[in-house]
């Protein structure tokens, strides 16, 4: 599996683009290869649509994206609802005694 700082995907409306979940966040347990900033579409047609946006791409990871409008009012919540925040209280489960699933949700783990 190979990780990819520039990969092209084709997207139908041009303007930007926000990555609304990206699995390699390192609240996830991932490295932390994600895109940080909204993605600006260019005029390049690929893959059967009229744009392109060029993302970062971990290997095995999920991707959503959402096209921002301003004239959009869920363009707001969406930004709002996705910054990472910490979760309130730990939790532990022995699932048996080769596995042990542990998560902190008092710490961020980024």
């Amino acid at each position: 599996p190979n990780f990819y700082s520039y990969y092209d995907i084709g997207v139908p409306f041009d303007g930007e683009w926000a990555e609304i979940f990206n699995s390699d966040k390192a609240i996830y347990g991932g490295l932390n290869q994600f895109n940080g900033i909204p993605l600006k579409a260019t005029n390049n047609p690929l893959q059967g649509q009229p744009f392109r946006i060029t993302i970062r791409l971990a290997p095995f990871g999920a991707l959503f994206l959402t096209h921002v409008d301003a004239n959009n009012r869920d363009t707001k919540e969406i930004k709002e609802n996705t910054t990472a925040k910490p979760a309130e209280e730990t939790v532990e489960v022995n699932l048996n005694k080769d596995v042990k699933i542990i998560t902190n949700k008092n710490r961020s783990m980024s």
